[in-house]
C-alpha cells in the first residue's frame, strides 16, 4: 500500500495491522513524529517505511501552505492559511516505484489525499497508472480536478470507479463520471473515488 499524504497514519496503521507492506509519504515533520510513534508503539518497523516527501509531477523543493492536517501544496486551497508555509521535498510516484522495485509484482493500493494537489501527483505516476496488475487507486478529488483526473484514469485503461461518502457508495462506469459529480458532491468541494480496472472490489 502506498499512502500518499499519510498525515499521522490513520490508513498506514490500518493496513500495517493487517500485515501489509506500507510506504507512507508525508512531507510535514510534525505529522511524521506521529507516524514514527505509530510504527514504534505497534512494532510495525518490519512493514512500514516512512518517506519524507510530498508526491508531485517532478522532483525538487516546493512550498506547502498551512499546518498539519490543514496543509496543501496549492496556495489558498480550502482557505488554509497561506501565511504559514514551509519548504519541503517532492518526489514522484514513478520514482518511488523505481526505488522499491519489489512492489511492481504486486497488486498495489494507492491512497491519495493531498488537498487539491492530486492531479500533479497523478501526472507524476504515469508508469504507476499503467503497471500490471492494475493497482487500486483511492483518491480524494477536488472539484477543480474532477474532469482531468477522470481523463487520466480513463486513458490508463481503468473502467469503473466507486464514488462514496459516509452515507453511501455507488459503482459507476468511468465514462459516466463527468456528469455524476454534482449529485456525488453532497455539498462538499471534493469527492472520494476508488478507481478500478473492473468491479471485483465490490462484487
Amino acid at each position: 500500500m502506498i499512502d500518499v499524504g499519510a498525515n499521522i497514519g490513520f490508513y498506514t496503521g490500518i493496513f500495517a495491522a493487517l500485515g501489509k507492506t506500507v510506504l507512507a509519504l508525508e512531507p510535514i515533520w510534525f505529522n511524521r513524529l506521529y507516524l514514527k510513534t505509530l510504527v514504534s508503539v505497534n512494532a510495525f518497523a518490519d512493514r512500514v517505511t516512512i518517506l519524507p516527501f510530498a508526491a508531485g509531477d517532478s522532483e525538487g523543493p516546493a512550498t506547502i501552505y498551512g499546518e498539519q492536517a490543514g496543509a496543501s501544496m496549492v496556495s489558498g486551497f480550502n482557505n488554509f492559511p497561506t501565511g504559514r508555509s514551509r519548504q519541503i521535498n517532492v518526489t514522484t510516484l514513478d520514482t518511488v516505484l523505481r526505488k522499491h522495485d519489489f512492489l511492481r509484482a504486486k497488486r498495489l493500493l494507492f491512497k491519495v489525499d493531498v488537498e487539491g494537489f492530486e492531479l500533479s501527483v497523478l501526472q507524476g505516476a504515469r508508469e504507476a497508472l499503467k503497471m500490471e496488475p492494475k493497482a487500486i487507486w483511492f483518491v480524494e478529488v477536488a472539484r477543480v480536478n474532477w474532469e482531468p483526473v477522470i481523463a487520466l484514469f480513463a486513458g490508463a485503461g481503468f473502467k469503473v470507479a466507486v464514488m462514496f461518502s459516509e452515507e453511501h457508495y455507488e459503482l459507476r462506469r468511468i465514462d459516466d463520471l463527468p456528469a455524476a459529480f454534482p449529485s456525488a458532491n453532497l455539498g462538499l468541494g471534493y469527492c472520494n473515488l476508488i478507481f478500478l480496472n473492473d468491479g471485483t472490489l465490490v462484487s
